[in-house]
């Protein structure tokens, strides 16, 4: 055991790591809701919904989410498998999905750049499963299909 290694104890890194990624992702949502998704949507019509209302939806849904998260691993923690760096390692390639992602979705459309988005992020979080991926990668697909015919 190395000197200050406080991973078998369950040192305070690990005993505050549900209130560290909670207090983040509350953070990223609340940066979204009050700046990216009023200065990045404009009003228009579309069945009477507004095109805010599936980020806003989104947004809420994953701060649910999180509550949920931090409420499990605060009465029952879990046990990470991973080492730190393959964690952070794991952020990183999220993290370079989503910029990608972003990226084609301005340089194309939101259908070809969309799922290319959603094909990375799968990549990113582990699944390679063949099936799995063309099935998600397709509703994908379809959804965006929906969205763009839909105008919204």
């Amino acid at each position: 055991m190395k000197f200050g290694d406080n991973s078998e104890q369950g040192g305070p890194e690990r005993k505050f790591r549900p209130i560290y990624e909670f207090v983040i992702v509350l953070s990223l949502c609340l940066i979204c809701l009050t700046i990216i998704i009023p200065n990045g949507t404009q009003e228009s019509d579309n069945f009477g919904l507004s095109p805010r209302m599936v980020p806003v939806a989104t947004i809420v849904i994953i701060i649910g989410f999180a509550v949920i998260g931090l409420l499990a691993n605060l009465v029952q923690p879990r046990k990470s498998t991973l080492p730190a760096s393959e964690g952070l390692t794991g952020v990183l390639f999220l993290c370079a999905a989503t910029l990608v992602g972003a990226g084609a979705i301005y340089q194309f459309d939101l259908l070809i750049g969309g799922t290319v988005l959603i094909f990375l992020t799968a990549l990113a979080v582990g699944m390679r499963n063949p099936v799995h991926l063309s099935l998600m990668v397709g509703a994908a697909l379809l959804l965006l299909f929906v969205i763009k015919w839909a105008g919204l």
